[in-house]
Order: C-alpha cells, then structure tokens, then sequence
C-alpha cells in the first residue's frame, strides 16, 4: 500500500491511498505547478514499496525496513511518476 500526504496549508492535507496498477491519483487531482511546492509525504509498504525500489533506482531506500517515507523532493518524485 502506498499513501501520500498532501499539504494545502498548515491546518489542511489530504491523504491518497494508490495501489499498483491504478491510475495516477496524484496527477489526476492536482496541477503540476501546485505540486511543485505543496509538502508533500510518501509512506510504501508491501508491493507498492517494491515497485518503487524497481522503478524509480534514484530513490533511497532500505533493504531492512518493510515500511518506508519520504518527504520534499523524493515524496514529489514518487507522487509524480506513479
């Protein structure tokens, strides 16, 4: 499973769940321009985290954790590029 946290303002976020094989909710819901400075918060876990690692070789990962985050430009990249 994989959720990202989008920031509108310090008292309001919303939180999409993705899952592989669906479309991009991220790119679908928001303009590019808001996204390239919204903070931005990415948890992976399970096949979703897997993917990332095969698909996106730029972003850190850990071979011991089973749940993983990114923030700033690594949780744009991710949000992004689904």
């Amino acid at each position: 499973m994989l959720y990202i946290t989008i920031f509108h303002n310090d008292n309001d976020s919303r939180e999409i769940e993705w899952h592989i094989g669906e479309k991009n909710p991220v790119m679908e819901k928001y303009e590019e321009g808001f996204l390239a400075t919204a903070p931005i918060i990415v948890q992976a876990d399970c096949d979703e985290l897997v993917f990332i690692k095969n698909t996106m070789p730029g972003i850190p990962t850990s071979i011991a954790k089973r749940v993983q985050r990114w923030t700033g430009d690594f949780a744009r990249f991710i949000a992004m590029n689904l």
